[in-house]
């Protein structure tokens, strides 16, 4: 029988003890906690370090990852990336050569200034939190990062008119992607997730041909180093649930049901050795303060993963940067409160 991988442990400790992982993606409340911009944290390792721990050691979740920013890679390949003060950086559209193309697969990502600030980052909070906290990482998707150099509208026509040249450009960018990847196992990430937002929007069979087969080839590089891989998609991924089945990840997080999502489709098509992460709506009652609202959305949630061994309760996304501090402790609270069932079957 295969080993549990480092997720899988950390929640079927919880469920034998009749609780859940309680995990939120909380980087941006984190920044504004602590005075500084969104920009500087994403520049500054320090920054971001001091925001980070101050979730930490507040919140005490089960797993903790840096600020979600789907511009650090894209940025490290030399693509113009605007920052502006309070708000994630993005990357504007613009016109690439087949020359830039080209050179992508001969870029030294690890080089790259703000690839080594996120880094020590997670380098910092290993040290720190090994013991704890389940340190992980962030990548960017491989469809998510070739739409940004490319161009969202543009790689979607590619994926239809000119699928040979999209899959070359995903292809060129790979070896960053695994390079980033490893440098995170490095660091001290125990679980690397890929943000693949973009590919969101494909069919499920574009889906499969420009995403899946990539992400599967990192997540089968880092479970050769015993970590496990989870797919961060946003949005509305129910069509797409029959190849998320059949993928190498070890497990989903995915978008609230406030997206069209059937999280109850979740529940009954991706296999259960995979791990769950979600689904809490990030923009909804935990963002407008409704504490009776949010009890009663977490608590669904919970409910309708009961009999999941591999489950952390979290955000669908990123949480907003003014989210209020006092719902996320709620948050932790209604999640490390609420118990299983006795009578769930645990063999």
């Amino acid at each position: 029988m295969k080993k549990p991988n480092h997720l899988q442990h950390l929640c079927q400790q919880l469920f034998e003890d009749n609780k859940r992982a309680t995990a939120p993606l909380m980087g941006l409340p984190g920044v504004t906690t602590s005075g500084y911009s969104i920009k500087m944290a994403g520049q500054n390792y320090q920054v971001q370090t001091k925001a980070l721990t101050y979730l930490a050691d507040r919140f005490q979740p089960d797993v903790l990852f840096p600020i979600m920013d789907l511009s650090t890679e894209a940025n490290a390949l030399g693509l113009y990336t605007h920052f502006p003060l309070d708000e994630t950086p993005t990357v504007p559209k613009r016109t690439y050569s087949m020359d830039f193309i080209d050179q992508l697969e001969h870029k030294e990502i690890l080089a790259d200034g703000r690839v080594h600030s996120t880094l020590t980052v997670i380098d910092q909070l290993y040290r720190c939190y090994k013991d704890q906290i389940t340190v992980g990482g962030y990548i960017t998707g491989p469809y998510t990062l070739a739409a940004l150099i490319l161009g969202a509208e543009e790689a979607a026509i590619q994926s239809m008119t000119n699928p040979n040249h999209l899959k070359t450009v995903i292809r060129k960018i790979m070896p960053s992607l695994l390079a980033y990847g490893n440098a995170q196992i490095d660091a001290g990430a125990r679980v690397i997730c890929i943000l693949e937002p973009s590919a969101a929007l494909l069919s499920p069979d574009q889906f499969k041909q420009f995403s899946m087969d990539y992400v599967d080839q990192i997540c089968k590089t880092m479970n050769n180093r015993q970590i496990p891989c989870l797919l961060h998609v946003c949005g509305n991924t129910t069509p797409l649930l029959p190849v998320l089945a059949e993928s190498a990840a070890d497990g989903f997080s995915l978008d609230s049901e406030a997206t069209g999502l059937n999280w109850e489709k979740v529940v009954q098509l991706i296999p259960e050795s995979k791990v769950l992460l979600g689904n809490i709506n990030p923009t909804g009652a935990i963002l407008k303060g409704d504490r009776a609202a949010l009890s009663k959305e977490i608590n669904r949630v919970l409910m309708q993963t009961e009999r999941r061994r591999y489950f952390i309760l979290s955000t669908g996304c990123d949480l907003p940067p003014n989210t209020p501090l006092e719902m996320i402790d709620h948050f932790m609270e209604t999640g490390r409160d609420y118990c299983l069932p006795s009578n769930i079957n645990k063999g």
